[in-house]
């Protein structure tokens, strides 16, 4: 399996209006993809911090979603929040419980 892994920080008082895109707009897109298998958002609402993490089945379905341009659409839908670019990177899955 293989985790794409996207990180950065909030706009002070749009975490919500970001957690609310990210389960509207980049969750459902996601799921749709093929090879999909789980998504994580996490935050820390006191610095603003956010890492979001997707797992994918093979690095093939990883790229085949950038590919697509179905990546780029889902940032596009919560990057209105960002108060910089986020990093993105990949990362295969080597020991998961």
């Amino acid at each position: 399996m293989f985790a794409r892994i996207v990180s950065g920080m909030i706009q002070p008082g749009r975490m919500d209006e970001a957690t609310n895109a990210y389960t509207a707009k980049v969750l459902p897109a996601a799921i749709a993809q093929n090879g999909f298998r789980t998504a994580t958002l996490l935050s820390d609402r006191n610095t603003g911090k956010f890492v979001a993490m997707t797992v994918w089945e093979t690095e093939e379905d990883l790229a085949a979603g950038e590919a697509s341009g179905y990546f780029r659409e889902a940032l596009a839908a919560i990057a209105p929040t960002f108060a910089a670019p986020a990093t993105t990177e990949r990362f295969e899955v080597v020991a998961q419980g």
